[in-house]
């Protein structure tokens, strides 16, 4: 993965570059190393990152797995993307990003608080580059998600076990029944 602590990580899907003219000419004038990977296959992006030219593209990373993107992204010293997925990579691993606008990430984003970072076009984009250059640690912020989302699970998962028990009580009852092994009248 990239050395430098400033490559930016570039994921970018079709519509991207079309609702962003110039967006190209934009990412090749960032003064900093660039690396494009493939996040979203189902989108053809390991076909699409390739073969788009942007000016100071190190490496292109493509036919990774979850955790190995994972490892990428916490690699980078910050993103531009166009998935949810790899946003929340970023996010969890304290990755300044800015994310193209889809209503899902924008709607995660804005349940943070973090709707600044998404950008829907061009003009947007070149605005909130500076964001890129920030300081950023929502290390608190994801820990308290972390911690909600095991208290659902705890409380789901005892709920699934008294279901479960009660299912298994109306079994036991009915068996009981059939076979005449009952107190009942």
């Amino acid at each position: 993965y990239p050395q430098e602590e400033k490559t930016i990580g570039l994921h970018l899907v079709a519509d991207t570059f079309t609702n962003c003219p110039g967006i190209i000419d934009v990412l090749g004038k960032l003064p900093k190393p660039k690396v494009t990977f493939s996040f979203t296959t189902y989108n053809f992006d390991t076909q699409l990152m390739p073969a788009v030219e942007i000016w100071g593209i190190k490496h292109h990373y493509r036919d990774m797995n979850p955790k190995q993107l994972h490892s990428l992204i916490g690699s980078m010293g910050g993103v531009i993307v166009s998935s949810l997925h790899a946003t929340i990579f970023a996010y969890t691993q304290n990755i300044p990003f800015l994310t193209y606008y889809q209503p899902k990430t924008y709607e995660y984003l804005k349940d943070r608080g973090l709707e600044r970072f998404v950008f829907k076009n061009t003009e947007e984009l070149i605005e909130k580059l500076p964001y890129l250059d920030e300081n950023w640690n929502f290390t608190h912020a994801v820990s308290k998600e972390k911690q909600a989302v095991r208290n659902y699970l705890d409380i789901n998962i005892a709920k699934m076990n008294t279901t479960k028990n009660l299912v298994n009580l109306e079994h036991e009852v009915k068996v009981s029944i059939t076979e005449g092994k009952h107190d009942l009248f």
